[in-house]
């Protein structure tokens, strides 16, 4: 009696290779389109930075501007106050009703 063992064939059979390809298409189709959805979603995500960033930088300097305006203009009333002698700086009562109103 021979006693050899017989190795089984390697050869795929036709229906597993078909479902090893249609997984590995599977696969790189899913791949494909996460990785592409990833970098739409980076790129939008960094235009509303981009957005958001501007706007805030044009709020705040639109709110300096506006501060600096009215600062501006209070210096130039009390200094006109005082070159026409409206503020008289002996008389802190005066003074403090004047800055008061």
């Amino acid at each position: 009696m021979n006693h050899q063992k017989t190795t089984p064939n390697k050869k795929f059979s036709l229906r597993n290779t078909l479902v090893a390809r249609y997984v590995v298409q599977t696969i790189a189709v899913v791949g494909l389109t996460g990785w592409l959805s990833f970098r739409n979603e980076q790129k939008s995500v960094n235009e509303l930075i981009n957005q958001i960033g501007n706007k805030v930088t044009a709020n705040v300097k639109k709110h300096f501007q506006t501060f600096a305006d009215t600062t501006y203009q209070f210096i130039q009333i009390n200094a006109a106050a005082i070159r026409v002698g409206n503020l008289d700086f002996t008389d802190d009562t005066k003074i403090a009703r004047y800055f008061w109103e």
